[in-house]
This record gives structure tokens, sequence and C-alpha cells, in this order.
């Protein structure tokens, strides 16, 4: 028989996602953007409601749309359901940009920002798939009851902030 002890506390727990995001055109925040829908704040392009102007663009939309179909559900939803419904739409998005070929988009596209797509592209993989895995720990976590509180967030970094420590393990 094992004799575990387990405590409760205050930990930080958060996976650090640093990015620099090089592409020339930016918003107001530094973040770039990318035809009519990619970027924060960027949702349709300025007057909110042009129509994706290439594949990219349009996985960008799709990204925007469940993000804030989630937004509307927000209130409603644990934290579990918050973590794994962040998480599946920033990794359908990597996902979906990840099976682009830049090439095809150079030929294609009809944005005026196609000679920085595949810097946005990648920037774009590597910025939310991080935050998906992260997402997706958090939701474990909670799932698991190794978390027992967490911060679930859209737009920044999800943690858990109480999370159950085994301290020590007799025999």
């Amino acid at each position: 028989m094992r004799n575990h002890r387990i405590f409760s506390g205050v930990i930080a727990f958060s996976i650090g996602i640093t990015l620099l995001m090089p592409p020339s055109v930016v918003n107001a925040i530094g973040w770039p953007i990318y035809g009519n829908w990619g970027g924060p704040g960027w949702s349709g392009g300025s007057n909110g409601n042009k129509a994706p102007c290439d594949v990219m663009d349009a996985a960008f939309m799709r990204h925007d749309i469940k993000y804030e179909q989630v937004k509307g559900l927000w209130s409603r939803l644990s934290l579990l359901q918050r973590a794994r419904a962040v998480a599946l739409a920033d990794q359908e998005l990597v996902n979906e940009v990840s099976a682009i070929n830049p090439e095809t988009l150079r030929v294609t596209s009809k944005c005026k920002d196609l000679p920085k797509s595949k810097g946005v592209r990648n920037d774009t993989i590597n910025y939310f798939r991080p935050k998906a895995k992260q997402n997706q720990e958090v939701a474990r976590m909670i799932q698991t009851g190794e978390c027992k509180d967490a911060v679930v967030s859209l737009y920044g970094n999800s943690a858990c902030i109480r999370k159950t420590i085994v301290l020590g393990k007799r025999r």
C-alpha cells in the first residue's frame, strides 16, 4: 500500500510563448495582418465585411468565426470545455495553414500581402501550434485532477494556477 501526501497550492504553471513576428505589415499592437482576416482585430479587414482573398485568408476567417462562437458561449462553458474549444480552434488553423503550399498560394492568391505570405504562414504555425498544445495540456490537467483552477485565454497564454502536488511517496 502506498501513502501519498497530496497538497494543493498556488503554482504559476505556464508555458511561456514568446514570438517575434517579422512580416512588414502589422496592426497597431505590433501583430502582423494578412489579407482580410489574418491578425488580431482584423476580421474581415478594416470594415469587417470583406471576403477572404485566398485559401490562407479563408483559414484565418474560419478561425476567427470559431473564436467568436467560443466567446459567445464563454460564460456557459466549464474551464475544461474552454481549454478544449480554444485548443481545437487553434489546432484546426495550424492543420489548415500547414497544408497550404506556398508556391500554389503564390499562383492563386489575390491578396495584396502575398509577398509576405510564406512568413505569415510560418509565423502562424509557430505561434498557434504551441498555444494549442498548451491548451490541450491545461485541459488534460483539469480532466485528470492535476489542475484545480486555471486561466484559459483565447488571446494569451492559458495556465494551471492551482495544481495538486504529490510531495512524497512511501511504500
